[in-house]
This record gives C-alpha cells, sequence and structure tokens, in this order.
C-alpha cells in the first residue's frame, strides 16, 4: 500500500508541474512585432489596438503634432495593457490625436496552439491526472 500512495502522489505531483510548467512557458513566449498607430489621448485612458498581444515593450515614442512627448510628464504607457493615459499638465491636450510607435509580443503559432491545448484540457487533463493517480493506488497501474 505504501508504494501505491508513493505513486499516486508521484503522478499528482508530476502531473501538476507539467500542467503548470507548459501554462508559464506558453505565456511567456512570443514574437516582438513594431507597429505605429494614432491613439486619443485623454485623461481616462485609451487602449491600443493590439489587445491580444502577451505585453508590449517599453520603448514606445509618442508624437502630437511633431513634438514628441515625454513619458511620466506628458503621459504614461502601462506595459502590461496597452494602455496610455495622459497626464495633468501634458503639453496635450485631453482628447487630442497622438501617434504612438510601440512594439508588442504576439503569441507565436506554437504558443496559440499550447495554449489552445491548454484551454481545451483545462477540465479534462486534471480529471485524467486524478483517475491515473486512484488508479494506481488501487494497484491496477
Amino acid at each position: 500500500m505504501s508504494s501505491q500512495i508513493q505513486t499516486f502522489a508521484a503522478i499528482l505531483i508530476i502531473g501538476a508541474v507539467a500542467f503548470v510548467g507548459f501554462g508559464v512557458a506558453a505565456s511567456e513566449s512570443g514574437v516582438a512585432t513594431p507597429t505605429s498607430e494614432d491613439i486619443t489621448l485623454s485623461d481616462s485612458g485609451a487602449y491600443v489596438d493590439e489587445r491580444d498581444a502577451l505585453g508590449y515593450g517599453d520603448n514606445e515614442t509618442v508624437v502630437h503634432n511633431g513634438t514628441t512627448l515625454d513619458e511620466g510628464t506628458d503621459y504614461s504607457w502601462n506595459t502590461s495593457t496597452g494602455e496610455l493615459t495622459r497626464l495633468s499638465g501634458s503639453s496635450a491636450p485631453d482628447g487630442a490625436t497622438v501617434t504612438i510607435d510601440y512594439a508588442y509580443e504576439v503569441p507565436s503559432k506554437i504558443t496559440k496552439s499550447i495554449q489552445s491545448t491548454l484551454s481545451a484540457g483545462t477540465i479534462p487533463l486534471p480529471l485524467i491526472i486524478l483517475f491515473l493517480a486512484v488508479v494506481a493506488v488501487w494497484g491496477w497501474l
């Protein structure tokens, strides 16, 4: 019975580590892509068009009427969400159209495949791992 419990524990641990490991690897792999777009700079913030990005670069350039704006003085840029927000005291007025050049990470084809497989296996995969662990305890494996 002791070896069956050890097998049960080993299957659960290996299964959990593998499931989490694939998820982390998939969420952190992407291809950097530069782009440029016009966006409204407002006090309430606005999101860039590339909403399915894994993350955004911290090397953005924001231009209003030919003048490059300063991050921290004129605007803030959220590299996690892609949100551009006008700061009070900005040289650009609220609601101004600005051009932002930025880079974003899109999921690679492999990453998208892993994510779709993991999302499809969100419920069945842990149940299969649990089933194998129970079968191991009963001595069928």
